[in-house]
């Protein structure tokens, strides 16, 4: 018997990582008869679909400002963000209480949109610090390529990718953290992009 976990939502994710955001909520439509954590993950890439395509109202709709679920309440400030333009004090105020819970922290998916919110208002040594108790979590490893990228430390992101390829080089996720640092060096990289 396989010890391997199923991702229930493989494709959607990948397709949500791709820019592929219609295809992604196509995917998900068909995903039916879910519960409890499947359910709020399903709820969660669908929001981050709409995200993508920049459906702020819809999103700020579904969720309320005191929606329970740390991902879905993140989900709701990286939207704000992206309505208003900036990340406002008390925007990024909610993130960091969430934050401090380390409760929240168990979830890669949260540290993962926390840290995109962090990076945004510039914090990312925080960032940086939450990203990294999920060092097997592909989507924070590309949220560190990220980061590093945004504070000039392509060197450090480099290193992160070739550590990256001897667990999970054909990840779709890993190949574009990749893409996104080679097209950062430019030069001969660009064309590798």
């Amino acid at each position: 018997m396989s010890d391997q976990i199923v991702d229930d939502f493989y494709t959607a994710r990948n397709l949500l990582y791709l820019g592929a955001y219609p295809q992604a909520l196509a995917n998900l439509s068909q995903q039916t008869h879910l519960s409890g954590a499947l359910e709020l993950e399903k709820q969660s890439l669908r929001l981050r679909a709409y995200l993508g395509q920049q459906n702020y109202s819809l999103i700020l709709d579904e969720i309320p400002a005191t929606a329970t679920s740390p991902e879905l309440l993140t989900i709701r400030q990286l939207a704000l963000i992206k309505q208003q333009g900036s990340a406002s004090p008390s925007i990024v105020g909610v993130v960091d209480e969430l934050v401090a819970d380390s409760s929240n922290l168990q979830s890669p998916s949260f540290v993962a949109l926390a840290a995109q919110v962090l990076v945004i208002a510039q914090k990312t040594d925080d960032a940086l610090k939450i990203l990294a108790l999920h060092p097997k979590s592909l989507e924070c490893v590309a949220m560190t390529v990220v980061t590093y990228l945004a504070i000039d430390r392509v060197d450090l992101a480099q290193k992160l990718i070739a550590r990256v390829r001897t667990w999970a080089e054909d990840a779709p996720i890993a190949q574009l953290a990749e893409a996104w640092t080679n097209l950062f060096v430019g030069g001969p990289k660009y064309n590798e992009a």
